[in-house]
């Protein structure tokens, strides 16, 4: 009966340790997907920001002019 006892809990051991393992790497994978969507998306919007500044000179004919964006989030700012 303790030998039962002692299989049963190696084997979910060792199936917590994989399941543990699989969150593990799924979460990494998370986290890298999202600094990657994070990183995209903040040169794009200074890229859209210069521009826009540049064009908002451009159409007031004042290099005094200023036009800029600002992000509601700083953390996530391409969810608003």
């Amino acid at each position: 009966r303790s030998r039962e006892v002692k299989t049963t809990f190696e084997l979910t051991n060792a199936e917590f340790e994989r399941a543990r393992n699989a969150a593990k790497r799924a979460r990494q994978a998370f986290e890298k997907i999202k600094k990657e969507r994070y990183d995209r998306f903040n040169a794009l919007y200074e890229h859209v920001s210069t521009c826009i500044d540049d064009i908002y000179k451009s159409l007031t004919n004042s290099q005094a002019a200023v036009a800029c964006l600002t992000a509601e989030d700083a953390e996530e700012p391409y969810k608003g």
